[in-house]
């Protein structure tokens, strides 16, 4: 059988600031310099909010086949869920280390990441 590896968890490398951020998605057509239009949400979004079904890209005028709901994208208000903001982030991912190396025979996650980047298993880092 396979081993899992780190795309079941939708991890995405980035190269902007904004990555993952609705400001860069191209879901998102802009209202103004803060806010836009989420037109897979179909509702008002601000620039530092985010979700899963982020798609990073300009607004390009489209219509998606099917809304969804807040639930189902993990619509997420002012957050930046990052590599780099993650409990789990520095160098390599905290969390596939752990999977990599209590389940060998079931996971073969990638552990190198980049601050940028996001996946699905982002949690909030604690405060110091």
């Amino acid at each position: 059988m396979a081993k899992i590896k780190r795309d079941a968890f939708a991890y995405m490398d980035g190269n902007q600031a904004n990555f993952a951020q609705c400001e860069s998605c191209c879901w998102t057509q802009p209202i103004d310099a803060h806010r836009g239009l989420c037109c897979l949400l179909n509702h008002e979004v601000a620039d530092d909010d985010t979700c899963g079904a982020y798609v990073q890209g300009w607004y390009a005028g489209m219509s998606p086949a099917r809304r969804l709901s807040d639930e189902e994208a993990g619509y997420l208000k002012h957050t930046q869920v990052r590599c780099e903001n993650c409990r789990y982030g520095g160098d390599r991912c905290k969390l596939y280390m752990a999977l990599n190396r209590s389940a060998p025979n079931i996971f073969h996650l990638e552990e190198k990441i980049t601050p940028l980047a996001c996946c699905s298993a982002w949690r909030v880092k604690p405060t110091k």
